[in-house]
């Protein structure tokens, strides 16, 4: 009987994407408004789907949150946040400074963040 051999694995070469990149591909319809995916790094990630304890929870962060921040900021649930050319997560509740925002929010606009993360903490 001869011994089969699995070759090694090649690391095949990614294609990662600019912020500039991921909206016009939501733009030309090839990423839907509505499918689940965030720009991390210039990979292009599926987010996991939103559960009820999960829903839960962020809504009673953004329930104490709004009550807290009042006029000295803004809550943002479950909106993106532009942290580099290459990144583009949507943490589930963000404070951000107050002012009116015609782009996305950078890193010096976040006062603070909150992931929720019941099952895919890992």
């Amino acid at each position: 009987m001869a011994a089969t051999m699995t070759p090694p694995a090649v690391a095949l070469p990614r294609r990662r994407f600019t912020v500039e990149e991921f909206h016009h591909l939501a733009e030309a319809g090839i990423l839907v408004e509505d499918e689940r995916v965030e720009l991390i790094e210039g990979d292009i990630v599926k987010m996991a789907a939103i559960g009820i304890r999960h829903m839960a929870t962020v809504n009673a962060f953004g329930e104490v949150l709004y009550g807290l921040v009042q006029r000295e900021g803004i809550v943002s649930v479950q909106n993106p946040i532009q942290l580099s050319n290459d990144s583009e997560p949507q943490p589930d509740v963000a404070v951000l400074r107050r002012r009116h925002y015609t782009v996305l929010p950078v890193p010096e606009d976040v006062l603070f963040l909150i992931e929720v993360a019941d099952s895919t903490l890992d």
